[in-house]
C-alpha cells in the first residue's frame, strides 16, 4: 500500500498531534521527504519522540524509513510520462483545455513574481558584477534555463560557464580550482538533482557563494545559498513548465545590465568593433 494511502487509511485512529503530522505529510510529501528531523518536528509543531511514535504506528521503523517511502512516492506518481497520460486522458473539451493551459502560464508568472523582493534581486545582481567568474549547473530540463542564463551572461561581457554535472571528475577539479571571487548558479527543479545539490552541499560547507534557483524557499538546494529565488514550475501536462524560471533569468540579467550601466555599454561597443576587425581581417 502506498504511504500516503497508509496515513488516510488510519486518519480515523490519530490523536490530534498526529493528525497535524498526517495532514502535513499529506499535504506536502514533497517537501517532507527532504527535511531533517529537527525540521519536521518545526513544520508539525512536535516532539522528535511524537515523529517517530508516528511513524511506528503507520508500519514503518524510524523517520528515515518514513522519508525513503515519500521520496519513491513521489517520483511514482510524478513521473513525466505518468502526468501526461493523466492530462491527456483527461481532455473532454478541447477549448477548456487550451484555456486552461494559457491560465497555468499566467499563474505560474504571478505566483512567482509574488516573492520576488528588491532585496532578493539586489543581492544577486551584486554578487554577477562582483565575481570573477560564473559557474552554472543544471541537471534535466534545468539544462535548458543554465543555457539560456550562460546567453544572457555572456552577451554582458561576463565569464562565465555551465558546468556539465554529470562529469564528477571534471566537477570537482573545478570546485578544487575556482577562485574565492568565482560564483556558483545552481538550478534544479523537482525531481531535485542529486548531482546539483551535491554541489551546493560542498559550497556551502566550503562557505563558498552560490545562487539558487528552484522551485520553492524550501528546496533543499536553499540550504546554504547566499540568495535564493522560487519559480513556480507547475505544469498541467509536462513535469515541470519553464516559464517562470526564464522569465526570472531575464530579470536578473537585465538588471545586472541596469545596474552596470556605462560599462556594459562601453564592453558591448568594444565586442562591435573588434568583430568589425575581424570580419576585415577575413577579407584582406
Amino acid at each position: 500500500m502506498e504511504i500516503l494511502e497508509r496515513i488516510r487509511g488510519q486518519y480515523e485512529t490519530f490523536g490530534k498531534v498526529q493528525r497535524r503530522i498526517a495532514d502535513y505529510l499529506l499535504e506536502h510529501p514533497d517537501e517532507a521527504c527532504f527535511l531533517s528531523l529537527k525540521d519536521f518536528t518545526k513544520q508539525v509543531d512536535a516532539t522528535e519522540v511524537t515523529v517517530i511514535n508516528f511513524t511506528k504506528k503507520i508500519g514503518l521503523k524510524n523517520y528515515l524509513e518514513l522519508k525513503k517511502e515519500l521520496q519513491e512516492y513521489i517520483q511514482r506518481w510524478l513521473a513525466p510520462n505518468d502526468k501526461i497520460k493523466r492530462a491527456v486522458t483527461g481532455i473532454t473539451d478541447e477549448a477548456g483545455a487550451y484555456l486552461a493551459v494559457i491560465q497555468n502560464e499566467k499563474n505560474v508568472l504571478e505566483e512567482t513574481y509574488r516573492f520576488i523582493s528588491i532585496e532578493d534581486l539586489k543581492k544577486a545582481v551584486h554578487l554577477l558584477l562582483h565575481s570573477k567568474r560564473i559557474y552554472i549547473g543544471g541537471h534535466g530540463v534545468s539544462r535548458a534555463a543554465a543555457a539560456f542564463l550562460e546567453q544572457r551572461l555572456f552577451f554582458l561581457g561576463m565569464d562565465v560557464s555551465v558546468v556539465n554535472v554529470y562529469d564528477r571528475r571534471g566537477v570537482a577539479t573545478i570546485l578544487n580550482s575556482a577562485a574565492p571571487e568565482d560564483l556558483f548558479f545552481l538550478i534544479t527543479f523537482p525531481n531535485y538533482s542529486t548531482e546539483v545539490l551535491s554541489i551546493a552541499e560542498w559550497l556551502a560547507a566550503e562557505n563558498r557563494a552560490f545562487i539558487a534557483l528552484t522551485d520553492r524557499l524550501s528546496s533543499p538546494l536553499c540550504m546554504g545559498a547566499a540568495v535564493s529565488f522560487a519559480c513556480s514550475t507547475n505544469d498541467s501536462i509536462f513535469y515541470n513548465t519553464l516559464t517562470a524560471p526564464i522569465s526570472v533569468i531575464n530579470l536578473i540579467a537585465s538588471a545586472c545590465a541596469a545596474d552596470s550601466g556605462y560599462r556594459f555599454v562601453e564592453s558591448r561597443e568594444r565586442v562591435i568593433q573588434i568583430e568589425k576587425e575581424l570580419v576585415k581581417k577575413n577579407h584582406s
